[in-house]
Order: structure tokens, then sequence, then C-alpha cells
């Protein structure tokens, strides 16, 4: 099997806090912190070219990647055609401000933000989903529905954060000193957390700890480290 693989890139002036939408439908979606007023894009297209009859090198030219601005959000779009092989997918790089609101949906693949601040909404439907040195804003939402969500983060002053997960596991540190309150409950699976002690509901079908998270009875960092859910 071989691998045919074009790339482009774009550039985007903006001001100091801008807005990144995302669309893909299968491949990848990385964003890492880098120049201050300026988002990059680095996108590769690759093509399998099997025994199978997986889609070939003509099959990238087909494959869209729309992109638009209005005031300081940028919207990059990746439009795959009807007919387009098996074997396609489409990474999409971007190099943005640290402090940038981000709202990304990836359909199949994996999903990946780094070193951010801001409001983050962020879908991964058929993946992974990862978040490394991530601060986020008020409204944040993470959502997984077949995968693992690896989220290492903080939460800004009075950010709300809410992870989803239908069917996988999520595993969120956050630092020792955050003052929050968890509610966290699984379907089918286990919660294990680390760090603090607090009570636990438990049901038949369900076990959800809530309870009040103070710096001062947080000794060492946090980890809700375990979480199944279906």
């Amino acid at each position: 099997m071989s691998t045919s693989t074009t790339s482009e890139t774009h550039t985007f002036t903006t001001d100091a806090t801008p807005t990144l939408i995302a669309r893909n439908r299968a491949g990848a979606i990385t964003v890492a912190a880098g120049t201050d007023g300026q988002i990059g894009l680095r996108v590769t297209k690759k093509a399998r070219n099997g025994i199978l009859g997986f889609g070939g090198a003509h099959d990238l030219e087909r494959i869209q990647i729309h992109t638009a601005r209005e005031g300081d959000t940028i919207t990059v779009e990746v439009e795959y055609p009807a007919e387009v092989s098996e074997g396609i997918t489409v990474e999409l790089a971007f190099i943005v401000p640290t402090h940038t609101a981000l709202d990304l949906r990836l359909a199949a693949g994996n999903l990946g933000i780094r070193e951010v601040t801001g409001q983050v909404r962020a879908v991964a439907h058929a993946g992974n989903l990862a978040a490394d040195d991530v601060t986020f804003a008020d409204g944040s939402t993470l959502t997984v529905t077949a995968g693992n969500a690896e989220i290492h983060g903080a939460l800004a002053a009075d950010a709300s954060l809410d992870i989803i997960v239908t069917a996988g596991q999520a595993n969120v540190e956050l630092p020792a000193r955050t003052a929050a309150t968890l509610e966290a409950s699984v379907d089918v699976g286990r919660l294990h957390l680390s760090g603090f002690s607090i009570p636990v509901r438990a049901n038949s079908c369900a076990s959800g700890p809530v309870a009040p998270f103070s710096p001062a009875r947080a000794a060492a960092p946090w980890a809700f480290t375990s979480m199944s859910a279906s």
C-alpha cells in the first residue's frame, strides 16, 4: 500500500483574541499556541492506494478547503465530494495566538489542543480528544461520542468545563489549587478520583460524586483519572 500526499498553507491576520471555527470529516485537527496576531494553517491531504481500491492522488484534487473571515472569526471547513473514494483523510494543523476561542468538530480521527487559553467547544465523534496545558474559559465543552478524552489543563476564573464521553474513558487533571465544584457520573463503568476525598453517591446504574473542591482539600494535584461510560 502506498500513500499520496499533498499540502497547502494559509495565514490569517487577527486581533489579540480571535475565534477559530474548524470542521473536518476524516483525519485530524490540531491546534497549538504560536505567534500573536495571526493564525497559521497547514493542510495535509492523504490518499491510501491499495489492493482494495482506496483513493488515489486524483481524489485529493477534489477535496476543497473553504476559508472565511467575519470580523475576527476565522472559519475553515473541509468539503469532501460525495463520490470521493475511501482512504482519504485531511489533517488541519493550526498555530494560533495563545488567547483564542475554539469551535472544533471532527467526525472521525484525533483532535488535539495545546497551550491555548479561551473558551473551547470541541467535538470528536469517533476518535480521541487531547488537551495539554489548556486554560479553559467559561462555557467550555468537550464531547467524545466514541473514544477517549485526555485533559491536562486549568480553569480560568469563574469558568465551567463540561466533559461528555458516551463510550470510552475520560482522564482529567487540574492544578492542586483549583477552587471548583466537581460533578461526575458514569452510567456503565467506573469512576476513580485521586488527590482529595469526597463522598460518593451510588445506585444500581450510576455513581456520581458531587462536592466542593477547595484548595484546602487538595494537597496534591487531583486527577479524574478513570471514567468509562457508554
